[in-house]
């Protein structure tokens, strides 16, 4: 029997996680955390349950499992993450990562877990995406009903009062990188059957909207873009498809004017504000350091931590006392007050910061080669297309971003099924 990866325990078990994870919560009130302690032991129980089954039929695995170029770079980074974490200045943060944050040590090798069973497994059944780009759905309407002012479920001290859109992810910005990555897979099943999903891709993309985080809709508008146009170029006579495209480039225009309409112009005053400082930017370097919601401060500042730590960095998750240390009086100065800022909101700057260069340079060749064997494969499988502009959506985005508990899992799940392509094996 040909083996294609598949097994119902590993379909079943990744749609779950999926499902249950980012929809998870323990809503206790007072200043308990509801978001991000509560997944991080989701994850815990799942990639459990998926290690156990990889040690259980280990020898099935390692008979027929094809290892990858973009594997051993992976393996390579994980070492450099781990060294860096040996010498950082508070192993606990580096291996359980910070209060409210959880990206440490341990967080990683869920993740790369995770790749892996979802690269074993391959991309899910159609019918387990609309499983999960429903509950997706369902996770943006409640976020929309917060933006609205309604909230049916006790908040934790910090967030009350908010009308931000943050649903079950703890904020918004977080949230809007969810559904970058959702977006292409709600366009998913508009290919695959047909036009009455449009609904949740037009849901999914008015709530993307309501996350009013600038990253995200530069993310999200990119992968859409990218897909359609891929499609288009991929298959230019596919008249079923181009209609599909044109439907929904209309339902995109339309959901755009209309979260213009209703929120009094923020997306084009959105628009014209990030224009206007990435204008400023370019003419006059980094003069305004607050631009960007203080990106600007951050980015110099880490890049000048870097350079003082280029080989390991200063540790997993033990950014924030080397920032605090030094640049405390810069803060006040720029802010007004001091902040303690634990994450360079650029992903590539923070691996930089956490673990060196040379692990920032062998993260960037594992996501070439995942990112070349997936284009290849959707030059023969459109199913891919929406893979690659998932996974691409996500790394913009970080650009402005950072790993999150609440988020990343979906993204290294992604990167599994992009790398899933190649392997060819018997059954197990």
């Amino acid at each position: 029997m040909t083996y294609t990866g598949k097994s119902k325990f590993l379909e079943y078990t990744l749609t779950a996680l999926l499902i249950v994870v980012p929809a998870f919560i323990v809503p206790l009130g007072g200043y308990n955390d509801h978001f991000y302690y509560p997944k991080f032991m989701m994850l815990v129980f799942f990639s459990i349950a998926l290690l156990l089954y990889v040690l259980i039929n280990v020898h099935e695995i390692v008979q027929h499992y094809r290892p990858s170029r973009a594997d051993a770079f992976l393996l390579i980074y994980t070492i450099l993450m781990i060294v860096a974490s040996l010498f950082a200045q508070d192993f606990m943060d580096a291996l359980y990562g910070r209060a409210y944050r959880y990206t440490g040590l341990i967080t990683h090798l869920m993740f790369v877990v995770l790749y892996f069973v979802a690269k074993l497994n391959g991309n899910l059944d159609k019918r387990s995406w609309v499983i999960v780009v429903s509950v997706a759905a369902i996770l943006a309407f409640y976020g929309m009903l917060q933006h609205y002012g309604y909230d049916p479920i006790i908040r934790d001290d910090f967030r009350v009062g908010w009308n931000n859109a943050f649903s079950t992810f703890g904020n918004p910005n977080f949230a809007g990188s969810y559904y970058v990555m959702i977006l292409p897979m709600s366009l998913y099943l508009v290919d695959q059957y047909g036009k009455k999903y449009l609904v949740l891709y037009a849901w999914i993309l008015f709530s993307l909207l309501l996350s009013f985080s600038t990253a995200a809709w530069i993310g999200g508008f990119f992968s859409i873009a990218l897909t359609l146009l891929w499609l288009v170029i991929r298959e230019p006579k596919n008249s079923q498809r181009l209609k599909m495209i044109n439907q929904t480039t209309v339902i995109s225009v339309l959901v755009l004017v209309l979260f213009n309409v209703v929120t009094s112009n923020a997306l084009l005053d959105e628009i014209g504000k990030t224009t206007g400082e990435g204008v400023e930017i370019v003419e006059n370097g980094n003069e305004n350091q607050s631009a960007g919601s203080g990106r600007i401060f951050i980015w110099t500042k880490t890049i000048v931590l870097i350079s003082e730590r280029p080989w390991l960095g200063y540790g997993v998750e033990n950014m924030a006392e080397a920032f605090s240390r030094q640049f405390m009086d810069d803060m006040e100065d720029v802010f007004g007050y001091a902040l303690t800022i634990d994450k360079a909101h650029n992903e590539y700057l923070q691996v930089a910061v956490d673990s060196g260069l040379p692990s920032l340079f062998v993260y960037i060749i594992f996501l070439g080669f995942t990112l070349l064997e997936n284009f290849r494969e959707s030059l023969k499988n459109s199913s891919f297309i929406f893979i690659l502009a998932a996974v691409l959506g996500y790394l913009l985005q970080a650009l402005f971003s950072f790993s999150v508990i609440s988020v990343s899992y979906l993204f290294w799940i992604l990167l599994g099924f992009a790398s899933s392509a190649r392997q060819r094996k018997k059954a197990i």
